[in-house]
């Protein structure tokens, strides 16, 4: 019986981002949590992750669990910054709840998709894609809650529903293993196992009952982790470093990424004519990290390079 209780304090919402732009409201807007709540089809794992957090682990303050779902994607396809047909619906998710609380945490389940690609195997390149998102779903989340909620983005909690059972093979293999590699080198992330579960492409209702529970419980422990905020964050945020403090920071050489109007790397540090691509043959040995540079407020030096032909290069400095 204690499945039909609305919650007190947990509600949530559910949008569908829709191809060409917008979302569908699913939900009808934030509801209180219970099983025909709307937030999924027809519940999801918000349904045992809130009754979690509120009835089991103490939660004192109301909160909402906001689902930004479609299925069968693709991490880079649909969902990069930058490039994914469903990230502006994503960030738009995001900062439409600026000044109505703060963002405490990003939950991610994908990856199954990953399987089907008949032209790449994105399997390979899953880490860096999901590195790229993450780091810029934290910045968003940063700016949409309010000063002193978060020291740093990278303090932001993040958890990774690992896929399941199904299916097998190789690259199932390379994106479990990616996504296992990505939460141990995350200190405010963790992972959640599910292969033990539904043996079907989609789960079932105990899976998503089970599924809850453990996200509630990773949640929870990456929020008690700690983290240094990184120097490199009071770097990119101050407009006073010459580009060569930038460079000599991040260990990388900017000379071949393009310019911008107000790139740090730009001609101001002797950098040649800016261009659309890296050289012949990839960027040098030793070049900079497109993931230090993308998407900060003072600087919009990599995306064109690190999103060109449609893909997610994730150079790193050698």
């Amino acid at each position: 019986n204690e499945l039909d209780i609305a919650l007190t304090l947990g509600r949530c919402s559910f949008v569908f981002p829709q191809d060409g732009g917008g979302v569908e409201d699913r939900s009808g807007g934030s509801k209180p949590t219970v099983w025909n709540s709307e937030c999924g089809g027809t519940f999801g794992h918000e349904l045992t992750f809130s009754r979690t957090l509120e009835m089991q682990m103490g939660q004192q303050t109301s909160f909402e669990t906001v689902k930004n779902a479609h299925g069968g994607t693709e991490i880079h396809k649909h969902w990069y910054p930058g490039y994914g047909s469903y990230w502006d619906q994503l960030r738009e998710s995001i900062v439409s709840k600026k000044g109505l609380g703060n963002w405490k945490g990003f939950i991610w389940h994908q990856g199954t998709q990953e399987v089907w690609n008949e032209y790449e195997d994105t399997s390979l390149t899953y880490l860096g894609n999901l590195t790229g998102l993450i780091r810029e779903v934290r910045v968003a989340m940063f700016a949409a809650s309010l000063p002193g909620t978060w020291q740093c983005k990278e303090q932001i909690p993040v958890v990774v529903v690992q896929i399941g059972y199904w299916p097998q093979g190789g690259r199932w293999q390379r994106v479990r293993e990616a996504q296992a590699d990505y939460t141990a080198s995350d200190p405010k992330a963790e992972l959640v196992k599910t292969d033990d579960l539904s043996r079907f492409y989609h789960f079932d209702a105990p899976s998503f009952l089970i599924g809850g529970n453990r996200i509630a419980r990773a949640y929870q422990a990456a929020m008690q982790a700690s983290v240094s905020c990184p120097q490199t964050s009071a770097l990119i945020s101050s407009p006073t470093n010459s580009p060569t403090t930038l460079k000599n920071q991040f260990s990388g050489d900017c000379s071949w990424i393009k310019d911008g109007p107000n790139s740090r790397c730009g001609s101001t540090s002797g950098n040649p004519p800016p261009g659309p691509t890296p050289p012949a043959g990839g960027p040098p040995s030793g070049c900079g990290d497109c993931a230090r540079f993308t998407n900060n407020k003072d600087s919009n030096v990599c995306d064109p390079i690190c999103s060109s032909s449609g893909k997610n290069k994730a150079y790193s400095i050698a």
